[in-house]
C-alpha cells in the first residue's frame, strides 16, 4: 500500500536521547502551512517549531531497521501517489540524512498537504516516501494525531492533480485514518498521500522527527509516465 505503520523503530531510551540533544538547539518558528518561507511572524502566531541535522550514520541505523519491513522495490503506475519522474520500478536503498525535527506546543497544526520529493539530480535517485518518527506520546483526548485523508483528486493521474494546500481542516467524513503518536513508533508514507495534523492540545509538546526514504531506478525505461505539475 501507499503507508506503514511500524512500532518500536526506536527504543524508549533512544527517543529520550534525541529529545535531550533537541532541548539544546536553537528551533525556528514555523506557521500552519509547514513552509518556513510562508510564515509571516508579524500576521500569525507559530503553529510548529523546526531544527535540521545531518546525520549519515543515524539515517544508515534507521534504513537497517526498516529495509526488512518496506517492499524493496516498487511498480508505479500515474496513480501511484507519489512523484515517481516518468519511471515505474524502484528499488529502495536508504534514509535520507537530512532529519528535520518538528515540535508542536499547544494548538500546533499543519493544514492538509502533500509531501514532495527530492531529486538528487543524479538521473537515478529520489524520494518517494516520507518516513514520520514520533518522538514523544500521544495524550487520550488531547489531539495531535497525523491524519490520513480522503483525496478529491484520487482518480486523477499523478500529474494531473493540484498539490497546493488546502485552506481549511478537513471535516470528520474526509479522515480515512488517525494514526495516534507513540514515542518510537513510525509512518511510512507516498509523498503525494493527504494528511495533515490534528491540532495538539497536550500538556507537553508533541515532537517528531521527520525524513524520506530514498529510492534508485531500476529496470528498462518506461517513457509515458509524465511529471506533476507544481
Amino acid at each position: 500500500g501507499s503507508s506503514i505503520r511500524v512500532d518500536g523503530l526506536l527504543s524508549e531510551s533512544e527517543c529520550g536521547r534525541h529529545l535531550k540533544e533537541l532541548s539544546r538547539q536553537a528551533w525556528v518558528d514555523d506557521g500552519i502551512t509547514g513552509i518556513l518561507a510562508e510564515f509571516d511572524p508579524a500576521n500569525e502566531s507559530p503553529r510548529s517549531h523546526r531544527a535540521t541535522a545531518y546525520d549519515e550514520s543515524f539515517a544508515a541505523v534507521l534504513w537497517e531497521r526498516l529495509a526488512g519491513v518496506l517492499d524493496r522495490v516498487r511498480t508505479m503506475d500515474e496513480f501511484t501517489p507519489t512523484d515517481s519522474g516518468g519511471h515505474c520500478a524502484w528499488r529502495a536503498v536508504g534514509i535520507n540524512p537530512v532529519l528535520r525535527f518538528i515540535r508542536y506546543e499547544r494548538d500546533g497544526t499543519v493544514v492538509p498537504h502533500h509531501d514532495s520529493c527530492f531529486d538528487f539530480g543524479d538521473g537515478r535517485r529520489r524520494t518517494l516516501m516520507s518516513l514520520v518518527i514520533y518522538l514523544t506520546d500521544g495524550e487520550e483526548g488531547h489531539g495531535g494525531a497525523t491524519r490520513i485523508l480522503v483525496d478529491p483528486q484520487r482518480h486523477l493521474p499523478v500529474p494531473a492533480r493540484d498539490f497546493r494546500d488546502w485552506d481549511r481542516p478537513p471535516r470528520e467524513t474526509e479522515v480515512l485514518e488517525r494514526i495516534v503518536p507513540r514515542a518510537g513508533s513510525c509512518l511510512v508514507m507516498d509523498h503525494r498521500v493527504l494528511h495533515d495534523v490534528e491540532p495538539w492540545r497536550g500538556s507537553s509538546p508533541r515532537v517528531i522527527l521527520r525524513t524520506d526514504i530514498v529510492f534508485e531506478r531500476c529496470g528498462p525505461e518506461t517513457p509515458g509516465i509524465s511529471e506533476p505539475a507544481e
